[in-house]
């Protein structure tokens, strides 16, 4: 209990910029989307599933993916790469968003224009940091 207290706290003290727009997206999407589904992996993150979400987005403690066909390896393995972002949030503290949400952010506008075809979506460093770190998490304990 005293870890999801001192994380909690955290998510809104030390991960504020991001948590705040983390809420506020999920607010957001809660309002344009009511079917859209909510999963908790607390204390880490809750994660929200909605046709709204292109791709995948981590904001402080809030994960929003999207929610179309993907077969469950992919879901998990989209999760689980999320989540490691989330990770990477509470490594960093407000940090986060100018070393790793905004980089990551262009790498993915920029990776989907197709200017990049030889390179792997992972290969950014951000995305290589947050796969590594979710794929270290046991989800079944966490959710």
């Amino acid at each position: 209990m005293i870890f999801f207290k001192s994380n909690f706290l955290w998510h809104f003290s030390g991960c504020l910029p991001q948590s705040l727009l983390g809420l506020m997206v999920y607010l957001g999407i809660r309002w344009l989307d009511p079917q859209a589904l909510r999963e908790d992996y607390l204390p880490l993150a809750i994660v929200l599933e909605s046709r709204r979400v292109w791709g995948g987005l981590s904001l402080g403690r809030y994960v929003f993916i999207h929610n179309q066909s993907e077969s469950p390896a992919e879901r998990e393995q989209l999760i689980r790469h999320e989540l490691g972002h989330a990770r990477q949030s509470m490594r960093l503290g407000p940090l986060y968003l100018l070393v790793i949400g905004l980089p990551s952010l262009l790498w993915a506008g920029l990776h989907a224009t197709g200017l990049f075809p030889g390179l792997a979506y992972g290969w950014f460093y951000t995305e290589q940091s947050a796969n590594r770190l979710g794929n270290q998490m046991d989800l079944d304990r966490l959710g």
